[in-house]
């Protein structure tokens, strides 16, 4: 919990610094441009906070520093789909290979849609995809796989369709 606080305390005083840097920078550049002639000893907001005088590259660089940080941040989010809610979109290379599990299992995906796979584990008691049915999940097969479902809809899956099907029987 203490960790998860420091954290959040973290994330809300950077984004406090990203938020309001620029505001008081460029309030600051523009009291400085504007009335340069009129009180050149006045501290600007910006000097004011810091404590102590600032060049006008120091307030150029503390107004586009945040924006620019604000704009990759933005750009990363839009490239990315959005807060990282949503599945990338598969595509058939991504697939292509061997994957493995921390438990041992492993299913080869080659590029004409066959796969081989080795110590599947058995579906979990409590998963709501097998509700209502016994499912025997063939621990070692081969067969054809392809994709299902469509991706801008929020979701996509990669099938596997068993050689040997596997038995369904409802309970």
């Amino acid at each position: 919990m203490p960790v998860l606080l420091a954290g959040v305390l973290v994330t809300v005083f950077v984004m406090g610094v990203l938020a309001f840097a620029p505001l008081i920078a460029g309030v600051s550049l523009l009291l400085r441009l504007t009335s340069q002639r009129i009180a050149r000893g006045k501290p600007t907001p910006a000097e004011r906070l810091l404590g102590r005088s600032l060049s006008t590259g120091a307030l150029v660089s503390w107004l586009v520093i945040p924006l620019l940080v604000i704009g990759l941040w933005a750009t990363a989010v839009a490239l990315t789909g959005g807060s990282g809610g949503s599945q990338p979109t598969i595509r058939p290379g991504g697939v292509v290979g061997v994957w493995k599990s921390s438990g041992g299992a492993m299913v080869t995906f080659t590029s004409d849609s066959q796969f081989t796979e080795t110590n599947l584990p058995y579906p979990p008691v409590d998963d709501a995809a097998y509700a209502g049915r016994t499912v025997t999940v063939p621990r070692s097969d081969a067969g054809i796989w392809q994709f299902h479902g469509r991706p801008f809809a929020g979701f996509q899956e990669v099938d596997l369709n068993f050689f040997r099907a596997p038995p369904f029987a409802s309970t």
